[in-house]
């Protein structure tokens, strides 16, 4: 979910995406801004290794960064290092933190419209969150939920079964 959700060329991709890269410097040098285009790779050093922030030298060490974890790290690790820290709302960081907290159960033990869910809560997490805003995160998932049918990782079965299932946030918060 994360994937197909947040960067669908991540199994392709050497750490950045030159399409993404490339439109993302065209709409600066026009003078209008587009926050998209990093990949996991890209995410995943701008939170472990620089301030954070979007400007220019920020975003070029960031694809110097990313281009050095895809080379030292398999995408399997990449995946499971950006899942550990990314934030999924309601002070949830990490994906274990965030499936036990939402749900009482283990990230293996998820279905797929909590993955879907939990995928869709790391873009806006605190707009997302299922359990401030459970409209916002149900138009999330569906978006998710399209996206992993769109690159293939579900079948148009499998996309209207999820849609249909009920998220059954958990009461309990914590693992058993």
């Amino acid at each position: 979910a994360l994937v197909a959700t947040e960067d669908h060329r991540f199994y392709a991709d050497p750490g950045v995406d030159p399409l993404a890269l490339f439109r993302v410097a065209a709409s600066w040098l026009t003078g209008h801004t587009d926050g998209g285009g990093s990949t996991l790779d890209q995410q995943l050093a701008k939170n472990l290794y620089t301030s954070g922030h979007s400007s220019f030298p920020q975003i070029a060490e960031q694809v110097v960064l990313a281009v050095k974890l895809n080379r030292a790290y398999s995408r399997a690790e990449i995946l499971r290092l950006y899942a550990e820290i990314a934030y999924y709302g309601h002070g949830y960081y990490g994906l274990q933190s965030a499936s036990c907290g939402y749900f009482g159960r283990e990230p293996g033990q998820l279905t797929v419209v909590q993955a879907a869910m939990l995928a869709g809560a790391v873009n806006a997490p605190t707009y997302d969150d299922p359990l401030v805003y459970p409209a916002r995160a149900r138009a999330r998932l569906v978006h998710v939920i399209g996206r992993m049918a769109a690159v293939g990782y579900l079948t148009k079965a499998q996309q209207d079964a999820a849609l249909k299932t009920p998220l059954d946030l958990s009461a309990v918060r914590g693992c058993p």
